[in-house]
């Protein structure tokens, strides 16, 4: 349960049109994105504000399409040893940086 203040912001954002929704807002929604229900999630982190997220999404690794075996395969590729019990989201961060570009 959120705290009054909180709840008070996210009812506030939640009420703005698409199109009135800041970056900070977006920031905020997704910190508490578990209170959101799946309609409010596919609005604000849909194709409507690809937008606005993609700034905050740039910072991380994004999905590539490939399988956790087919990265595991690129990263050996690329002389990565340590690819046992890591996740996902940390290998492809791992050959995005060995490779020194965005990749995905």
């Amino acid at each position: 349960m959120l705290d009054t203040d909180t709840q008070t912001k996210l009812d506030s954002i939640l009420k703005k049109d698409i199109s009135a929704i800041l970056p900070s807002d977006i920031i905020f929604l997704k910190a508490r994105i578990s209170y959101l229900t799946p309609e409010q999630r596919q609005k604000y982190f849909g194709k409507n504000v690809m937008r606005v997220v993609d700034v905050e999404d740039d910072k991380k690794p994004q999905s590539t399409g490939l399988s956790y075996a087919e990265l595991k395969a690129k990263a050996k590729s690329l002389g990565i040893t340590k690819v046992v019990g890591i996740s996902k989201e940390e290998l492809i961060e791992k050959i995005r940086i060995a490779e020194g570009k965005d990749w995905m």
